[in-house]
């Protein structure tokens, strides 16, 4: 239950990031977009056999353009902009009590 719940998280991380990825690449221009898609290819060509997509979320949060399309697309939109800060800073909290209780953050 534990692997198909990482999984299914690192799935969705994964649509997240491919959206934020078109969103680069039509706002900010090819140079983005594909530095934002090779940055996701790469990591998604080598799969581990029991946990496809390990890692993707820490993978791809360093990725900046990815960065850039989120801030352009709540940008204008303050109730938006503050639901991702609430949503980041919620994610974050987790993720340091998961750390505390030496769990799996990745």
């Amino acid at each position: 239950m534990h692997a198909a719940a990482e999984n299914l998280q690192a799935f969705v991380f994964l649509v997240l990031f491919v959206a934020l990825t078109v969103v680069a690449w039509r706002r900010f221009g090819a140079p983005y977009g594909l530095f934002a898609a090779v940055s996701l290819a790469i990591p998604l060509s080598y799969p581990s056999s029991r946990w496809p997509l390990l890692s993707l979320p820490r993978f791809g949060l360093v990725i900046f353009p990815l960065f850039l399309a989120l801030a352009a697309l709540t940008s204008g939109r303050p109730r938006l902009h503050n639901a991702v800060v609430a949503c980041s800073a919620l994610f974050l909290g987790v993720a340091v009590v998961q750390w505390a209780l030496w769990q799996w953050v990745a």
